[in-house]
């Protein structure tokens, strides 16, 4: 989590400062927009876990690009989520 970012619009739902280690297993269409919008929510603890690479078909419904096909999904994820909240998530690729 950066420093700059502003939570007070969720915070009478959600405080980040409380929020747990969450763990995603399978980081396609669902899973890809979870993570992105729990780390764009303040969570800054998040691992994600999947074996597959990105293929043509994943790119349409998930958070990936056409830049990323041939990637491992995880890798690619942690890649977009650093870049558009500065949230390091840590990856499995199993």
């Amino acid at each position: 989590m950066t420093d700059s970012a502003n939570f007070v619009h969720q915070e009478s739902l959600f405080d980040p400062w409380y929020a747990r280690k969450v763990r995603i297993i399978g980081v396609g269409s669902v899973g890809s927009y979870v993570a992105l919008f729990l780390a764009k929510m303040g969570v800054s603890d998040i691992v994600v876990q999947d074996a597959d690479m990105v293929l043509s078909h994943n790119t349409p419904a998930s958070l990936y690009s056409h830049g990323d096909i041939g990637r491992l999904k995880v890798e690619a994820l942690a890649e977009h989520i650093g870049l558009l909240t500065g949230v390091r998530i840590k990856t499995l690729p199993t």
